[in-house]
């Protein structure tokens, strides 16, 4: 095995990174004061017309999300919110995940660690973008970057809506076919 494949396996920063935030973000949905409240648990028509309402704003879900990754991963990411286009873009790095080690992962065709943290960080995105729904903010798209640690503009994977748009391992392009 490629020693950067055997690496992303010894540092599983975003393999778990799913998870951890599946378990802080479903945790701090149901339990903060700023969603969902007992009895609106009890009464799903309350549920509703809390959402509504627009009583928790994008605003806030996207603070939300951005507290569990700053509490989690606070070097290894960047969150920011465009309401204007109905984007909330999370931006991830990892100093194990480079240029170099994209490029060898694909040459090898060893792609199973890479797989399962791709199927990981689209269920991470579902479970963001479910935070958004439902506080009735259907209208914001989640999309998760996986990029270069140095240069952030430079991103390896992409996901939104449970799909990965772009995948430089796969080979993947939705937008450029």
């Amino acid at each position: 095995m490629i020693p950067e494949v055997e690496t992303m396996k010894k540092h599983p920063i975003l393999t778990v990174i799913g998870i951890l935030f599946l378990v802080v973000l479903v945790s701090n949905i149901f339990n903060s004061g700023g969603s969902l409240s007992e009895t609106a648990k009890q009464n799903p028509a309350a549920a509703t017309q809390k959402q509504k309402t627009g009583s928790v704003t994008a605003a806030q879900v996207a603070d939300m999300v951005d507290g569990v990754f700053k509490n989690n991963f606070p070097y290894s990411y960047e969150t920011r919110l465009d309401e204007e286009s109905g984007v909330f873009n999370i931006d991830i790095w990892s100093d194990d995940i480079t240029s170099q080690s994209i490029a060898e992962t694909r040459e090898s065709g060893k792609l199973s660690v890479w797989n399962n943290m791709v199927s990981n960080l689209a269920s991470t995105t579902s479970t963001i973008q479910n935070a958004f729904n439902e506080n009735g903010h259907d209208e914001i798209v989640a999309v998760m970057s996986l990029c270069d640690p140095v240069d952030h503009s430079t991103t390896f994977l992409t996901i939104a809506n449970g799909v990965a748009g772009y995948d430089a391992v796969n080979e993947i392009d939705l937008l450029n076919k």
